[in-house]
Parts: structure tokens; sequence; C-alpha cells
């Protein structure tokens, strides 16, 4: 650069570590010349010698030499303003309003937050070159002009012509700059623009706007940071940096900013007229608000993740206790003495208890995404018009039911039962929003997905319940699907219902989406797969009369690590009139295999230490291909390849019936 051997050079200061040698390393593989110092005098020489620019870490401006810095930095001409790279210590939301002013003290500075990203360093002081470059480019012109002016001192015919040639040469030269410009004189009307700024806010002629107050452009919420701090800064400083505007262009558009200013005054010291220039950083913003916005997403995906790993191991232990607790109930019912009513009722009270607990745990895990899903292709055209009757008895007479069903919506993939309680779900949520009164509308429909996180693009159906309840706050709205989360009183909820409508649309590779506003109601939108060439199915249950297998006695191996478990188990099996072989671990049941050669089915706990349920049966059927196995879990998630050694599973707490439902199935199977 001209006028100094450093002006094309870098100055690093960064007393902490590596950052200095790093820095220049890094800068010098990019063809940079650097210089590394030691304190902020070394530095205040590279300034009064015009470097190019300066990288220098937070902590060296708060010691006790950085007024050196300063009187360096004021002791600049005119055209000089050195640009300065700092190194930050955090973001500056965090900065404490000493550190704040001592950055601000520095002038044309430039925040880079550490850790020290190779890219961002070389951006940031290739720009910085450059603006220092345009400078020194000033500068020449500057020097050209006073010289130019000097020579023709002596005649001022010729002085009037050269003056007046070299003030068109500047004007030319202030128009035509690539840079946006405007000034403005005492009462901030626009008096001068360029070329530049004029195609920036979409002017065809400097006339349609000289003359206008710079607040027509300002947009209404930054009108209050203008009139305020804004002026103030310009009222104590001849240059101010980066102030952050929203700007309204020609025909309504808006734009993100950075306005910088260098203030002339008169001989009173009043403000007399503002040389600014705009930057526009519309599309850094929206990236680092895209930025953000996914950092937040992704977040909240991970704290869901969390929540539903643990959710689902405490559904298990729950079901283990639940089954414990049912079997014994269920044997003492059949053990009570004809006529003891009451006690019968303590005991029917206490069954549907654990009835309600097992529902219970059915939600934590479908919140956690490990309920054994029965997924297939499913008309919901067909499926959401026949669950009216249902919905309108659920919700009450007072709330006008309302179906939206688009033509030719395509099937989806889901189990149709989860659906139908998810469905359910989000009613009887929407009902109590609306404390018994109100509209509600269910709504289906295909829609394109695109840039939503967590699912693949593409084509899904959309089944919408939306309501016209007084609406959530944003707060509660980001709390809605966490577990056990609820706005209902005490005993009204269990704050799992929107966890399991949530679960269920990621387990089934879609999406649940909730949106609502004060007053304005909530929307809550399941997006399932579109099911690829599968015909629609029948959503109602089908069963099977296997009454031919009751009165079969089988010989049957127990096994589950929880001995209470074990003992329910075995003793619903045994009234049953079966003979049963009780084993608490894999190695055990192994052990009693090798020892019987009778054995006519197993079954068998998941979770074991050592060696689960799916390994047990791996096993087994090395040595007996042909032995059924059921398996029975409070945990429905299951490795892959379980389904080639299982022959039926039962999700715990079952009940005698659905045991002896169990057997049959397996039996009808392998008749």
């Amino acid at each position: 650069m001209p006028g100094s051997k450093y002006g094309s050079s870098v100055t690093i200061l960064a007393p902490r570590g590596r950052d200095a040698a790093v820095a220049s390393d890094l800068l010098n593989q990019q063809g940079i010349q650097t210089h590394i110092v030691q304190n902020l005098n070394e530095l205040a020489h590279f300034i009064k010698n015009f470097v190019g620019a300066i990288l220098i870490a937070e902590e060296a401006i708060a010691g006790p030499d950085q007024e050196v810095l300063h009187q360096a930095l004021r002791a600049q001409p005119a055209w000089s303003d050195v640009p300065i790279i700092v190194l930050t210590n955090g973001m500056k939301s965090a900065r404490n309003s000493a550190e704040a002013r001592r950055i601000d003290a520095l002038g044309n500075v430039i925040l880079l937050a550490r850790p020290m990203h190779k890219d961002d360093i070389v951006r940031a002081v290739h720009s910085a070159l450059k603006a220092r470059q345009r400078q020194f480019e000033a500068r020449s012109r500057m020097e050209e002009l006073q010289e130019s002016e000097q020579k023709l001192a002596a005649s001022h015919d010729v002085l009037e012509g050269m003056v007046a040639e070299r003030t068109q040469e500047l004007a030319d030269l202030y128009q035509k700059t690539p840079v946006a410009l405007h000034s403005l004189d005492r009462d901030e009307k626009i008096v001068t623009v360029s070329d530049r700024w004029l195609s920036f806010m979409g002017f065809a002629d400097a006339r349609q706007v000289v003359g206008r107050p710079a607040t027509d452009f300002i947009a209404e919420e930054c009108l209050d940071d203008h009139n305020g701090p804004y002026r103030a800064q310009l009222s104590k400083n001849s240059v101010v940096h980066d102030l952050p505007y929203t700007v309204l262009k020609n025909g309504g558009d808006r734009a993100e900013v950075l306005i910088s200013a260098r203030v002339t005054r008169d001989n009173e010291g009043n403000l007399a007229k503002v040389m600014s220039s705009v930057v526009d950083v519309t599309q850094r913003k929206r990236a680092e608000e895209a930025r953000d916005s996914a950092e937040e997403a992704l977040r909240q995906s991970q704290k869901l993740e969390t929540i539903g790993q643990l959710t689902g191991g405490v559904a298990h232990d729950f079901n283990n206790l639940l089954m414990a607790i049912k079997s014994s109930l269920e044997l003492l019912r059949r053990r009570l003495p004809e006529g003891d009513d009451r006690a019968l009722s303590f005991l029917d009270n206490a069954l549907a208890g654990t009835e309600r607990g097992a529902t219970l745990t059915k939600r934590m895990l479908a919140f956690a995404r490990k309920q054994e899903l029965d997924t297939k292709a499913v008309d919901i055209a067909k499926l959401l018009p026949g669950m009216r009757d249902l919905i309108e008895r659920s919700i009450g007479p007072q709330i006008d039911l309302r179906l939206s069903v688009s033509p030719k919506v395509a099937d989806a993939m889901v189990d149709a039962n989860q659906l139908e309680l998810a469905i359910l779900n989000l009613a009887v949520n929407s009902r109590d929003a609306m404390e018994g009164a109100g509209r509600l509308t269910l709504g289906l429909d295909c829609v394109d997905l695109l840039d939503k996180p967590g699912v693949t693009e593409g084509t899904y159906v959309r089944i919408r319940v939306e309501d016209t309840g007084p609406g959530m706050d944003a707060e509660t709205l980001a709390k809605a699907a966490e577990p056990f989360f609820t706005t209902k009183g005490v005993g009204r909820g269990t704050g799992l219902g929107l966890s399991m409508v949530h679960g269920l649309a990621s387990q089934s590779n879609g999406l649940f989406q909730l949106t609502s506003e004060v007053g304005k109601g909530t929307t809550a939108d399941i997006f399932l797969p579109v099911a690829q060439g599968s015909g629609e199915i029948d959503v109602e249950a089908v069963h099977k009369d296997r009454d031919t297998f009751d009165n079969l006695k089988l010989t049957i191996l127990a096994v589950d690590d929880d001995a209470l478990v074990l003992f329910g188990t075995v003793a619903m099996l045994e009234d049953m009139g079966h003979e049963v072989i009780e084993a608490g671990s894999g190695a055990q049941a192994l052990e009693h295999l090798s020892e019987r050669n009778d054995l006519d089915l197993v079954i068998t706990d998941q979770a074991m230490p050592k060696m689960t349920g799916v390994e047990l049966a791996h096993l087994i059927h090395e040595q007996f291909p042909d032995l059924p196995i059921i398996l029975a879990s409070g945990y429905a998630e299951m490795p892959d390849g379980a389904k080639n050694h299982i022959a039926a599973r039962l999700e715990k707490p079952f009940s005698e019936q659905m045991l002896a439902e169990a057997l049959r199935g397996v039996l009808a199977k392998g008749n």
C-alpha cells in the first residue's frame, strides 16, 4: 500500500496461549504478511506507521496501557481509520458494560468469537485489508488534490479552473463509488446520495430523495433507537460504526443494514453534516437467524430424546411392578369366598387402578417411541368419518364438530388403532381447552413437506385438529408436547396426551406440529408418510376363535429375572392347569432345557441381565428350532431379527385372559 511498508500487513496482539502464532501461520499461508507484537506500546508503533489491519485478543485491551492504544488511534489523520479485528471471549450479549465500552472505543471494529475458525479469520482479514486499501486510495487522491491546489496557487484563474475540475472529479468519485453513501444536513434531511445508494434503495433519480428526512427510510421499530442512543452517539463522537437499522426501500421492501457515519461540526461545535455509508447485511442476518433456528430445533430434539429414553426406562420398570400386582390381584380374586361383595369391590377397584397404570405406561412408551406398532397402509379418509360418533360422545353436545376431508387423499403408513387413540386425545384436549363449548374441526389432506427437521422431504397425509379455544402463549406452547406437562388442574390429566401423539408421529416416520396463539385457538397437525402402492385395510381388529385349545395341559418353561413377576406368571399358568418350570435367568433356563425334553412352550421376559429374552430365544432355537417362544415385556422396543425367534408378544402388565389368548394363538399357528 502507498505510504507505508506495513500497509498490506496485519499486526497481531494475542498474549494468551498460541493464538498469535496460529493466526500468523494461517494468514502467512494466505500470502498475508504478519507482525506479532507483545504489548500495546509495540502495537501503537504500527498504528503510527499505517499498518494494514490489526488482529487483537479482547483480553489484550483490558490492561493498564490501553490509553497508549487510544492515543495512537486518536492521532490518526482524517483519512485513516485502521480496521481492528477483535477476538472476543464470548457473545456480545453476555459482555458487561465495561468490556463493551473498551471495544467501542477502538472505533472501526470487527468482532470474531472464539474458538477461531479458519474461514472466518481469513474472510475478516481480507475484508479489513480491502477497506484499508480504499482508505489509502482516498489519501492518495486527497494528496493529489492538495498538491494540485498548491501548484495552482500562483495563478488565480488557473486555480479556479483546476479547483472546479477537481471538485467535479470528487463529486463524480462520490457519485460512482461502489459503496452506498448518503449525506445529511443538520436537520437530518438528505443532501446527497451515491448511485449505489439509489440502486440499493430502489430509486431511479436522486431528486426522489434529496430534501426528505432520513426517518422516511427507517422502519418504525428502529425509530426509538435512532432518536435515542444512536443520536446520542453522534452527539458525542465524530465517527460511529455499524449501527443496525431496518430500512424501507422504494416499494415497501425491507432490508437489514449497518450504517457508519462521520460527523462534521460548525465553529460552535454543533452538528453541521453527517456523511454515512450503508452496508446490506440482510442475507447474513437471515443466515444467522436460520442457523439459530436450526440450533434451537436440534437442542429441543436432543432434549425430547433424552426425556424419551428416561421415560421408556421408567415405563419398563413400572410395567413389571404392575404385572406383579395385577397377577396377584387376579389370582386372589378367584380365591375369594363367595358372597364377600365388599372385598370383591376392593379387588376390582385395585385391578382398575392397574389398568389405569398400564394405560399411563403405554402413553409413556408412545412418547419414547418404544411402543410396538402394527404399521400398515390405512385409508384415513374412511377412518376419520368412522370416528365421528365416538368423538362426538367424547367431547359432548356443546362442541360443534366439523369434518373437512379433501378428495383423493392417499393412504398413510400408520398403526390404525394408535392413530385413532391419538386423534381422540387431541379432540379431548381441545374440548377441555374450550371448556366444553366451541367449534372443533377435523381436516384431512395431502401436503408436501420441505425443510422440516426430522422428516424426509416429500408428500405426507396431514390430519388437522383445530379448535376455537383460548390458545397458548409462546412459553406454554414450547412445553406442551413434553411429558407430564399439563395446564389442567391436579387430577385432570397426566400430561402425556400430546407426548403420545408426538411419539406416534415420530415412530411412524412422520411429524407432529402444534401451533397456537393467545385468543386464536390451537391447531394440531399430524403428518404421516404416504403409503406407496398399498390399498386400504380394514381398521377393525380381527379375532379368531381358538377355544379348541383351552383344554390342553402344557409343560411350560417360565423365565423372568423379577421374582415378583415370575411368581404371578407361574401362578396364573398353574391355575390354567399347566405344569410350570421356573427360571430366574437365561442361563438357568438353558440348564432346564438340557435336562427336559418334554417342554411344549417357553414364555420369557425380554430385559434381563447378561442375556435378554431374544438372545435366549436364539440359543434355544439352535437346539430346539420348533419350540414356540412367547416374549413378555414391559418395554416394547425389540432388536432387529427378534421376530425370527418369537412366536407371540405379550405386553406387561398382562391379565390371565391375555395370557390364555397368547397361548391359544401360538398353538393355533403350530397346527
